[in-house]
């Protein structure tokens, strides 16, 4: 399934229990172990972000800043610390400090 199938979209039922992404960080370590960690846990599952590629060469430096298109979007008009999601149409512009926590 495509969640972004026009019939599911015109769903209300389909499209508002569609999972929501979950943004997770995987370190390769040496010895072939793999570190997991979910990104902006406290934020409970609502974020739906998707995060768009990055330039190749930037791959495997450190960073601290990510800005993601957020689906369900918070209500930031109203509270820039809002973790609650919004309907399937609000889309936003989401920024996170990873080495922070600010948002």
């Amino acid at each position: 399934m495509n969640r972004w199938f026009l019939e599911y979209m015109k769903d209300p039922t389909t499209r508002e229990q569609w999972p929501r992404s979950k943004v997770m960080r995987y370190r390769l370590k040496a010895d072939g172990s793999v570190e997991t960690q979910v990104l902006f846990a406290d934020e409970d599952g609502e974020n739906d972000f998707e995060v768009p590629k990055i330039n190749e060469k930037l791959n495997g430096h450190p960073y601290c800043m990510v800005y993601a298109t957020q689906f369900h979007s918070y209500e930031y008009d109203v509270d820039q610390q809002a973790t609650k999601g919004g309907p399937f149409g609000a889309v936003g512009l989401a920024k996170r400090n990873l080495c922070t926590g600010e948002r």
